[in-house]
């Protein structure tokens, strides 16, 4: 059960947008909203821009202000977020994204990743298809949403695939797994992959997400099984939500060990940053 979730905001369209996000998700889970001051600001005026940042009139219905609380911090964005979620016991961090378009700000870009890679809880990057998409806050908990869930092995698809249950329990649901049949030796530009490797790599691959429908038949959700070759993982994933209109993309992480936070880095970090629609790192 979910008790409290963590939100970010700056007092910008998509800040509230992401506020709505997770009240939507969230139906029963304490909202902590939480405004980060830069150190160089705190001997200026700020007191007017926290009003407005925490400003939620005539944004959300007035019956969900009783599970909304508020927090100002002084420090560094992406630490005060970690430790804001790890002192309340938060469940999720929400975090608005401009995504792939331009440069993003200051709290919104490199500071999602940085609490992505730290954090011991799921971080989603909440943002907007395009700039008309004015719906898109309460898009992924309607009926019949697109979850596409990325799985790489077994224990990584379990945390994902049992974080889209959860939370989107009446979503249709696409089991991913990216193959890479193009990987060549440095040296000669050989193929690692013999044309019968490649047909065991390909059935594990089915197997993996064939495990994952029944996962989902075990909890009565319905989930399209699909294997994909791309050279890259995160690649593969974006480019399925870009051409099967899917609203939420939900990937797992093994960790914020050794080799783990380079995968975090390389995949779904890279997914995180790329995608064109709302994405969740699941820990």
């Amino acid at each position: 059960m979910v008790d409290r979730v963590l939100v970010p905001t700056d007092g910008s369209p998509l800040s509230f947008a992401a506020i709505e996000y997770a009240l939507g998700v969230f139906p029963t889970a304490e909202v902590r909203l939480l405004h980060v001051i830069d150190p160089r600001d705190v001997y200026y005026s700020y007191e007017s821009k926290v009003d407005r940042v925490f400003d939620l009139s005539g944004r959300i219905d007035p019956h969900e202000l009783d599970r909304i609380e508020t927090e100002t911090t002084v420090g560094s964005t992406g630490r005060e977020i970690v430790t804001a979620a790890e002192e309340h016991d938060c469940n999720e961090v929400i975090m608005g994204s401009h995504g792939r378009a331009g440069v993003v700000r200051v709290l919104l870009g490199s500071v999602t990743e940085q609490v992505a890679r730290r954090s011991h809880v799921p971080v989603t990057a909440f943002r907007y298809r395009n700039r008309d998409d004015s719906n898109a806050s309460t898009a992924v908990t309607r009926p019949g949403a697109k979850v596409l869930v990325g799985i790489d092995d077994a224990s990584q698809a379990q945390q994902a695939l049992s974080y889209t249950f959860s939370r989107f329990p009446d979503a249709s649901v696409t089991a991913l797994h990216i193959i890479d049949p193009y990987r060549a030796w440095f040296s000669g530009g050989r193929p690692i992959y013999s044309e019968r490797e490649y047909d065991q790599i390909r059935a594990a691959a089915q197997a993996l997400v064939s495990d994952a429908v029944t996962q989902g038949e075990n909890v009565g959700v319905s989930i399209e099984p699909a294997v994909e070759a791309s050279e890259s993982a995160a690649r593969g994933i974006v480019q399925h939500a870009d051409t099967h209109d899917i609203d939420h993309i939900v990937v797992g992480s093994h960790g914020r060990e050794g080799i783990a936070r380079i995968l975090l880095g390389s995949t779904a970090e890279t997914v995180m940053r790329r995608a064109g629609v709302s994405a969740t790192i699941v820990r």
